[in-house]
């Protein structure tokens, strides 16, 4: 997790540097707008300080040589369209988002500023390029999907916990990438090699996810998609899982735990 973030992070202030020279070239200060999924504390250092830390070893100084303005989704979904707007209202340089939902929403507000998106799925099937070679459109960034990730994510459930018998995977499909991601996932074939029983339930409300969680026993495991929604309510899934000791393995945060 810290790893990613920080490879994210260090990434994305490279890419950004040409944005930035030519605002520079121009006379005035560049402006970077945000729009980021989270500012958990203890993230903040390793995501938002390597971003920084990464800009000023290229003399881009924060507040100085360069400007940012970060909008921070947290648990207001419903908010990325008017926080996307917003951003492109202030007519930035270059745009960063930290995931596939809020870089839709970014790429639907602007088809001329610069967007540098982290985290995404593949860019391909979201629309937001022509091809992984080369950038195409206003947009460019990083990806982190693998469809064999579902599959590698039973092995490791059945590995530590061999009396799992049943499988279920929570997500969102209204929350992109979710229908994507479990379109192409290979966890139903994995979960036939390993013997496992596997389904997807559709959490839309945290009520959902309470309700899922609470009626697994313990021959049950639960793996948690990517997808914004789940990613708000991560510390919801993580407190029932514990709670009802369901050995769980999240897409992007906390280890698995065991019952």
């Amino acid at each position: 997790m810290k790893r990613r973030q920080f490879l994210n992070a260090f990434g994305c202030a490279l890419v950004l540097k040409p944005a930035l020279a030519q605002a520079q070239q121009q006379g005035k200060v560049p402006l970077v707008g945000i729009l980021d999924t989270d500012a958990t504390p203890k993230f903040e250092p390793i995501k938002f300080g390597a971003f920084a830390e990464t800009l000023r070893d290229r003399g881009w100084i924060i507040g100085t040589t360069v400007r940012l303005e970060r909008r921070v989704v947290g648990l207001q979904i419903d908010l990325i369209p008017s926080m996307a707007a917003d951003l492109v209202a202030l007519a930035p340089d270059v745009l960063v988002s930290t995931s596939t939902l809020t870089t839709a929403a970014l790429a639907e507000k602007s088809k001329s500023i610069p967007i540098v998106f982290l985290g995404v799925f593949d860019p391909i099937r979201s629309g937001f390029t022509d091809g992984l070679r080369k950038p195409s459109r206003n947009m460019t960034g990083f990806t982190v999907f693998d469809p064999d990730m579902g599959g590698k994510q039973l092995q490791l459930l059945k590995d530590v916990k061999p009396t799992i018998r049943r499988v279920t995977t929570i997500s969102n499909s209204d929350a992109a990438p979710g229908r994507q991601v479990m379109s192409i996932s290979k966890a139903p074939q994995f979960a036939r090699d390993l013997n496992l029983e596997y389904k997807v339930a559709e959490v839309l409300t945290a009520a959902d996810i309470e309700t899922t969680i609470s009626s697994m026993g313990q021959e049950d495991g639960l793996t948690v998609a990517a997808d914004q929604f789940l990613w708000a309510n991560r510390r919801l899934i993580i407190d029932l899982a514990a709670h009802y000791r369901i050995p769980t393995i999240c897409a992007w945060y906390t280890p698995i735990r065991v019952a």
